[in-house]
């Protein structure tokens, strides 16, 4: 072939590069977009399609957290949780331990001597209090079936030690408490066992003198009709 006809050939494929630029502009264009921006819309839309899954799972949970809830006797719940509550309080009031030692005294007839402090232990959650106090036969029985929680705090025994002959009596007693994370502790299921042992409690314990039922504003009766003195203090 001569060198006019490989000229001319050249020649010929610059124009025709030239009038077809934009078909090849276009190309490149769409052959970049296939290779950057659709798999990265591909990655988006399973990353979406994964939290979407996520977020239906959550609402199956909330939906047999709500299914299990409705199943509480709402007029009671407040005051059961209350109650609750103060047995087994989520954040630890160690100046309540002198409260339920001293209900612990009044419902089982103790006499309670002395007791170490309960600001003396270093666990947040589990205070041991050793007590030393006097107590006949019948308070001591007394003592043993009513001290789990009749001093208005969830309490066991770690060690007693009771004296017949001097009728004294020395235990050492452990308060609880701990923060449960609701959100983390869905409810799935319902106990009215739990439930019934939970009113009785509350019963004795309303029986003690030890809990009083909270009063709604519905049973609240308002005065409006007040008569005015010119002096207060006649």
């Amino acid at each position: 072939m001569s060198r006019s006809s490989k000229l001319h050939i050249s020649t010929y494929a610059k124009r025709l590069i030239k009038q077809h630029i934009a078909y090849y502009i276009a190309l490149i264009f769409f052959a970049v977009l296939i290779f950057t921006f659709i798999p990265f819309q591909i990655k988006q839309y399973i990353d979406v399609r994964k939290e979407l899954a996520k977020t239906n799972d959550k609402i199956t949970e909330l939906d047999k957290r709500r299914s299990v809830i409705t199943r509480y006797p709402v007029e009671e719940l407040e005051d059961l949780v209350l109650t609750l509550n103060s047995l087994y309080p989520s954040v630890e009031d160690r100046f309540s331990i002198f409260t339920a030692l001293d209900n612990l005294q009044g419902v089982t007839g103790l006499d309670i001597v002395t007791y170490s402090s309960p600001f003396a232990g270093k666990s947040p959650t589990d205070i041991s209090i050793a007590v030393k106090s006097n107590a006949s036969m019948t308070e001591f029985r007394r003592f043993l079936s009513d001290h789990i929680y009749k001093s208005g705090r969830f309490m066991t025994i770690e060690k007693i030690v009771f004296d017949t002959r001097s009728e004294s009596l020395n235990f050492t007693g452990k308060f609880y408490s701990k923060n449960v994370d609701i959100e983390n502790q869905l409810a799935t299921q319902y106990s009215s066992d739990a439930i019934s042992r939970l009113q009785g409690i509350q019963r004795e314990l309303e029986s003690a003198g030890l809990v009083r039922k909270t009063i709604r504003e519905e049973d609240v009766t308002i005065p409006i009709d007040y008569s005015t003195k010119q002096n207060p203090f006649k």
